[in-house]
């Protein structure tokens, strides 16, 4: 199985499995999603899925299928299924790698002493460790896509503080100078 996209053509002389056949390469957990994919190609509606193709080596290759059926009920050829297939699995080995190191960092994070926040180039904040969010009343995940001055009521005087720590940041992302504290 390549990773690049190609046509199959199924042709009862030169490729003739019957559905039970081709079940029994996918993954054992993958089979329903295989068979409910056959199940609307007979129905003429296009499939895509995501399986886990067991191969010889027994390592599950990751696969993304695209299918097309052809059908022509009154023809000796009852269904011709057209698709491609891409190979995910460097992409799932990477995602993998990166979760990993994700739950390294907020591990790291969370056990600062110190008050961390992440924030993109517009100032609105993608993290806050929990010595931080404890400091101000902040539930976790709740500032996610918000500036610092949208985590307070306008009446609270954590506004204009938190007004003037966003301007500071906004003055660091646009000079590239680091702050300093």
């Amino acid at each position: 199985v390549s990773s690049n996209a190609r046509l199959i053509q199924h042709v009862p002389r030169d490729w003739d499995y019957t559905l039970e056949d081709l079940l029994e390469y996918l993954h054992p957990e993958d089979r329903i999603k295989g068979y409910q994919a056959y199940e609307q190609l007979k129905k003429g509606e296009d499939a895509e899925i995501l399986i886990r193709l067991m191969l010889h080596h027994q390592t599950p290759t990751w696969m993304r299928v695209h299918a097309k059926a052809i059908l022509q009920p009154t023809a000796h050829i009852k269904m011709q299924i057209f698709g491609g297939l891409s190979n995910l699995t460097p992409l799932k080995s990477a995602e993998k790698i990166i979760a990993s190191q994700e739950q390294r960092f907020r591990h790291l994070m969370e056990a600062l002493p110190l008050y961390v926040r992440v924030i993109d180039p517009e100032g609105r904040w993608l993290y806050a460790n929990q010595p931080l969010r404890d400091i101000l009343r902040i539930e976790e995940g709740s500032y996610v896509g918000k500036t610092f001055p949208d985590l307070f009521d306008t009446a609270s005087p954590m506004r204009s503080v938190a007004q003037k720590s966003f301007e500071l940041d906004q003055y660091t992302l646009a000079s590239g100078e680091a702050q300093k504290w």
